[in-house]
């Protein structure tokens, strides 16, 4: 996503006073060629200056209208994250509802750090007084397990 890389090469312009090209790239894990081009395009919309601290050295300066932008993408970025997690969200419950509504009251998730939280989040929000679920941490793909049947988490939601 090209608002996500502008975003990130934006925060990291304001936090860091004399961030170079390099250590942009390095921080992000873009090529040196993928930053320089985003920086052109941001220098080339005004939202970054450049400072030229002698022959060799030069500092990247947010613009004012660049900390507008910056806000402006992170608020997008929020919301579509928030966006996201709602539409999440709502498709594992109605898959967990429809899997306790035939019977299954006992399910086993397991996933990786990022989506425990969302789960415990889900089985909460049913609150079905009679429903189980046992949550176990793993690198692998998530999976939810109820009755035997494994059912891919991404497979769910997309």
């Amino acid at each position: 996503m090209n608002i996500e890389r502008e975003l990130q090469v934006l925060e990291l312009i304001s936090n860091f006073e004399n961030i170079s090209q390099r250590k942009i790239a390095h921080s992000l894990g873009f090529s040196l060629g993928l930053t320089n081009q985003i920086l052109k395009k941001l220098i080339k919309k005004g939202y970054v200056k450049i400072k030229y601290l002698n022959r060799k050295k030069l500092q990247y300066i947010l613009t004012p209208k660049g900390f507008v932008e910056k806000l402006k993408k992170s608020y997008s970025y929020a919301t579509r994250v928030i966006s996201e997690f709602t539409n999440y969200s709502n498709k594992l419950s109605q898959y967990i509802i429809s899997e306790y509504e035939k019977g299954n009251k006992n399910f086993t998730v397991k996933c990786n750090s990022e989506i425990i939280s969302l789960v415990k989040f889900i089985f909460h929000s049913i609150n079905f007084p009679d429903i189980k679920y046992k949550i176990i941490e793993t690198k692998e793909e998530p999976i939810i397990i109820t009755n035997g049947n494994k059912k891919y988490i991404k497979e769910i939601i997309l």
